[in-house]
């Protein structure tokens, strides 16, 4: 059936179309030359085609777009990235990783598919590899608040608290708007029994933004933990009126 988009000077698909016309009444040059403006309009009709359905949040349609514009210009190092950002926010950290090894194949000094594969092990819980790959996006930027924040991580889950909150102050000067980062900070803290000083990393992270209820989840535990029952219980009724179930 005719489709007006599928269809128009953009699309692909008219080009193919048209191809096959000009082979049945035997213009072979110029088939061949339709066939290949067809295959030059492959990438940008499917880009294009992921762009719009990642606006409108619908991930699972936007990465099988993605991915077949990935076959006509798999030489797009940040189109590979996208992908594996988008596998692993569907949860698909298999493939998640495939994607930035892929990107890796063709750029291996790349610090974003390097950032990317440190936190995709993370999600695999492969802590030593994505301390690894964490080593690797620093090597080539220092300036990576990302990857000092998943190296965080990652020696968080390896019990290594000291150099994981040396890791967290790193992230923090790089960019100390972000609230993670001073919630991660805080659970270290409370790991290396400095409460204190835990509390007072949940609460700068709930300045920069007070809607996250997993700050103050945590926060309450720990002043329950601290006997100071009437701030934890404000705590938890904070977490219940933003819980989003994050």
């Amino acid at each position: 059936m005719y489709d007006s988009c599928t269809m128009c000077r953009t699309s692909p698909f008219f080009w193919f179309h048209r191809a096959g016309v000009l082979e049945v009444l035997g213009s072979s040059r110029e088939a061949a030359a339709s066939r290949d403006s067809a295959t030059t309009r492959q990438y940008s009709y499917w880009s294009n085609l992921g762009a719009e359905f990642l606006a409108e949040k619908k991930n699972r349609q936007a990465l099988i777009c993605y991915d077949s514009a990935t076959a006509h210009k798999p030489e797009d190092v940040n189109l590979w990235i996208l992908c594996g950002v988008i596998a692993d926010a569907l949860g698909q950290y298999n493939d998640a990783l495939i994607y930035y090894d892929s990107a890796l194949a063709r750029d291996h000094s790349n610090h974003e598919a390097w950032t990317g594969r440190c936190s995709n092990l993370l999600g695999l819980r492969r802590p030593e590899e994505a301390l690894a790959s964490c080593d690797s996006a620093l090597q080539y930027d220092q300036g990576d608040a990302d990857a000092w924040l998943w190296r965080g991580e990652a020696l968080l889950l390896l019990k290594q608290f000291t150099i994981a909150l040396a890791n967290y102050d790193s992230a923090l000067r790089l960019y100390g708007d972000d609230p993670n980062l001073w919630y991660s900070r805080g659970r270290t803290l409370e790991y290396l029994g400095q409460y204190e000083a835990a509390l007072a990393s949940y609460d700068s992270a709930l300045t920069r933004d007070p809607t996250v209820p997993k700050i103050w989840r945590a926060r309450g535990y720990l002043l329950g933990q601290l006997k100071r029952y009437d701030d934890a219980l404000f705590s938890y009724d904070s977490a219940l009126e933003h819980d989003r179930e994050d």
